[in-house]
């Protein structure tokens, strides 16, 4: 039955499965009950945001060629009673699934009339829903499966909803972000890639570099405010790790990723971009870490003959060599007091903080508008407290990385930092303070597990915006002083590690080789960087994990089957 705040398209008599039921559209729902309720009839209420795409009987799907003004596209009509509403599923578990009902009219005009009229509450929506998208395939990434990932899961998907792709089979490192950077992107919806987290990196790399480089804006400027792009990032987990679908969507599984593009779903995402000096290194967009995790990387790259298992093997090798660096860091923490890294909160479907942080960030783009020149070279918080102040550690670690969000993984079930955000302007800065290798083995564990991995006592978390690494040169900072590092004279990160590094020459001195940096799983040799947040800079096709998916009958409130 239609709610109050629905309008009635049309209802209708149809029999399914031979049995007759009055199936009703509104412009938010598509129900259907049986006539005669009897014990084993379901009625089902189903949102018309969740319709894949609707088909006459004999197959007939979406024209591809010829799109209409909306979000679907026009049907080639066929004589026939009978038409297919193809509508998603969900299990329970995360995953979606495409389920079909074929039902059957009374007379051909009113199957034509009930496929035109939901066409008609799919377009009245609003979502933007793709037309055209760019497709990547990388047939060597993960266990290298992409390809027939695509053809036998993928492919259908698209075809079935009326979507045109553009499909290229990656050959080198980079294609990819190279190819959106210098081809013609206009056509476009959206730009897809079946891969793992590298992939989906370059993808983000490429598409947002190109944003800058439209709007005029120098990408080696760390203070640049950046340009979000207009086109949207689709990622159909092929990898070993995927981090960026399981955050976003509860689980890496090709066919819900897809599902979620089919449907034009969205979800901010914060970007950080990686700096050294005045010259841009690369973004990322879920982890980048120095130490421990970069050397299992780097070593790792000697051992690709191995597969996803390369990344064990070389892992074992670094934790029994037990490796410590000396390191300076100074970062600016996030001035939300309700947003913490050990607050046990998770980000989810309609997150707070994360909406909390959309509107913040629009305050910043307006105030951005009418800062004077002085303003420009300040750390201005949002909420208009005041000038924000930089904090510093320095010693040996292990490991120091930076988790933008999660970074679930089937490895790390509560993931890097469990109750980091997709989308709230911030990061989790993690130390891993030296230690012994047995207490280093107890971080791993719980981290692998459902412990608690920073209630240990050689483990510090801190919820930062942005932070500035160096790694100590004894040739460069032998006789280190304030001039060392430059200073800003306002508290700003040069003078904290200036001030720092007044009482750290000894510590300076006993330097040990740098390690390099795995940023989305790709190796950055140098050292010293700034680590940048920048706030729902990009979107991608997906809608947050929702732990209240399950579909269930109105009646009998059984999952369908």
């Amino acid at each position: 039955m239609a709610r109050r705040d629905e309008a009635m398209m049309f209802s209708t008599a149809v029999d399914l499965q031979g049995r007759p039921y009055h199936l009703t559209l509104t412009t938010q729902h598509l129900h259907w009950a049986p006539m005669h309720p009897k014990r084993g009839y379901c009625q089902h209420n189903v949102p018309v945001c969740d319709i894949i795409s609707v088909s006459d009987k004999r197959g007939t799907t979406n024209n591809r060629g010829h799109p209409t003004n909306g979000n679907s596209f026009e049907l080639v009509q066929r004589n026939g009673t009978e038409f297919t509403v193809h509508v998603i599923e969900r299990n329970g578990h995360h995953k979606w699934r495409n389920k079909e009902f074929n039902f059957r009219c009374r007379t051909s005009d009113k199957c034509r009339e009930c496929i035109q009229k939901i066409n008609e509450a799919i377009q009245m929506l609003g979502t933007s829903r793709p037309k055209r998208l760019l497709l990547f395939v990388n047939p060597v990434g993960g266990k290298k499966k992409a390809v027939h990932i695509y053809r036998e899961k993928v492919a259908p998907l698209l075809e079935l909803a009326g979507v045109t792709t553009e499909v290229i089979v990656t050959t080198r490192m980079n294609h990819a972000r190279d190819y959106i950077i210098e081809e013609d992107l206009d056509k476009l919806d959206g730009i897809v890639c079946v891969g793992g987290d590298g992939m989906a990196s370059e993808l983000i790399n490429g598409l947002v570099q190109r944003t800058q480089k439209d709007a005029g804006i120098d990408p080696n400027n760390t203070k640049a405010k950046l340009v979000t792009p207009h086109l949207k990032i689709g990622i159909i987990p092929a990898g070993s790790t995927d981090v960026i679908v399981y955050a976003s969507m509860g689980v890496n599984d090709p066919v819900t990723a897809t599902l979620s593009i089919i449907l034009g779903d969205n979800q901010p995402l914060d970007v950080c971009s990686v700096h050294q000096g005045e010259e841009l290194i690369t973004y990322t967009v879920s982890f980048i870490g120095y130490g421990f995790f970069g050397d299992v990387l780097k070593d790792s790259e000697s051992y690709r003959w191995m597969g996803p298992a390369r990344y064990d093997y070389a892992g074992f090798k670094k934790f029994l060599n037990n490796k410590s660096y000396d390191a300076e860091i100074a970062f600016l923490p996030n001035d939300d007091p309700d947003n913490g890294p050990q607050d046990h909160s998770q980000c989810r479907v309609g997150c707070r903080v994360c909406h909390r942080a959309g509107e913040k960030a629009h305050q910043l783009k307006e105030h951005a508008t009418h800062k004077t020149e002085d303003e420009d070279s300040q750390s201005v918080d949002v909420a208009g407290n005041g000038e924000q102040r930089w904090k510093v550690v320095h010693g040996k670690f292990i490991n120091v990385s930076a988790a933008v969000f999660s970074c679930i993984c089937k490895k790390s079930p509560k993931g890097v930092s469990p109750s980091a955000h997709l989308a709230d302007g911030c990061m989790d800065l993690i130390f891993i303070r030296n230690c012994h290798r047995h207490q280093f083995l107890r971080y791993l564990l719980r981290m692998s597990t459902s412990g608690d991995h920073f209630d240990l006592d050689f483990v510090e978390v801190h919820r930062v915006k942005e932070f500035k690494f160096k790694a100590p040169n004894p040739e460069r900072m032998s006789s280190a002083d304030e001039s060392d590092f430059g200073s800003d004279g306002n508290g700003g990160p040069l003078t904290v590690l200036a001030e720092a590094n007044q009482n750290s020459r000894k510590f300076v001195r006993s330097h040990s080789n740098n390690s390099v940096w795995n940023a989305d799983g790709e190796v950055i040799h140098q050292s010293d960087v700034d680590v940048k947040v920048h706030c729902q800079l990009i979107n991608i096709f997906a809608r947050g994990v929702d732990d209240n998916e399950t579909r269930t009958c109105a009646s009998c409130s059984k999952k369908w089957r």
